[in-house]
């Protein structure tokens, strides 16, 4: 199956729609799927994912479950979140778990443009940078990376990624600057560099997490609830209980 991209842009502004979202920054894509009841559960997992979805059907009520491998950084884990409600909403993914999935799958490529376009807005980056006077002859450093980071509440690979796609769009790419695919920007796509991008962002500015990895237990007040309910309704036991709540570090 093959999915253009005109029609992936589509399905962008389609789910913007369904969240009464405008087409600007996400400041927190957690905080909009929590309020939209989905489960979103997070915990630090050596294998190689990012994230997957599932649903869970329990008696009449469907459940939409997402998983964030929280051993990425933080500005990867929205852009893991934004993947997966790609298939929620719209194609279920071959392989059930993002990361170690097929990059050439249609379906996949499809996830990864989806959550580009949706944390990253083209307009809103384009306008930006011209409102900022940013020219396609201009050099720019990490700083100038880590701030659209801050703004967009993603990776430094998926700001790179996007002003690298924009630099060959005919309607961007007066604004993109010219310097955006020298080495010194590319070599953090490279694992073996992350530890020193980490450093670098928290010298620009000790605030900024989106480069550093987090690994937490989060479970969802909602899913505590619902475990508690279960137990409660005797489909759990107290030891089930206790065992799932003491993987969260998470007190009854």
């Amino acid at each position: 199956m093959n999915i253009p991209e005109e029609k992936v842009l589509e399905q962008v502004n389609q789910f913007r729609d369904m969240w009464s979202l405008k087409e600007e920054p996400i400041q927190d894509i957690f905080l909009e799927a929590v309020n939209r009841n989905f489960i979103v559960i997070e915990f630090p997992s050596n294998f190689q994912i990012s994230g997957f979805f599932v649903e869970k059907k329990d008696r009449d009520k469907m459940f939409n479950c997402i998983y964030i491998n929280s051993l990425e950084p933080v500005g990867r884990k929205n852009f893991s979140l934004a993947h997966e409600l790609y298939h929620c909403y719209f194609y279920k993914s071959n392989d059930t778990i993002c990361g170690s999935k097929n990059r050439k799958d249609p379906i996949e490529k499809a996830a990864e443009l989806f959550a580009s376009n949706l944390l990253i807005p083209r307009k809103h980056l384009y306008s930006l940078l011209k409102k900022n006077s940013i020219k396609n002859t201009m050099q720019v450093n990490t700083k100038f990376i880590f701030a659209l980071q801050k703004i967009y509440k993603v990776s430094f690979q998926a700001v790179l990624y996007t002003l690298k796609q924009m630099k060959d769009n005919p309607d961007y790419e007066d604004a993109i600057p010219s310097n955006i695919n020298s080495a010194i920007f590319t070599k953090y796509y490279n694992h073996k560099y992350f530890e020193e991008l980490t450093s670098l962002t928290l010298s620009d500015d000790k605030l900024n997490n989106l480069n550093s990895v987090i690994p937490r237990f989060k479970l969802p007040d909602r899913y505590k609830d619902i475990l508690v309910q279960n137990y409660n309704g005797n489909k759990i036991s107290n030891d089930e209980l206790k065992e799932i709540f003491d993987f969260f570090e998470e007190s009854i």
